[in-house]
């Protein structure tokens, strides 16, 4: 991961200092459905309404519904 939100903090109860640099797959119940969402990110631009069980450290596993784009760099890369 190379950003978090204050809410992506809640959601899984990792700070945003833990959750960058961290495996985006390991914080699903489903890696290799985590997996898929990024592919489908990366071949459209855009997801939305993907959803994820999310594994938050501590607490049960919740249902979650990703919405996904990418941004590229001033250089477009």
């Amino acid at each position: 991961m190379t950003d978090a939100n204050r809410q992506m903090e809640t959601l899984t109860g990792r700070t945003g200092a833990e959750l960058i640099g961290s495996n985006f797959t390991a914080l699903f119940s489903e890696p290799q459905r985590a997996v898929e969402c990024l592919n489908l990110t990366l071949g459209s631009l855009c997801l939305l309404d993907y959803e994820l069980e999310l594994l938050p450290r501590d607490g049960p596993e919740t249902v979650q519904s990703l919405n996904a784009s990418t941004s590229n760099d001033r250089d477009r890369t």
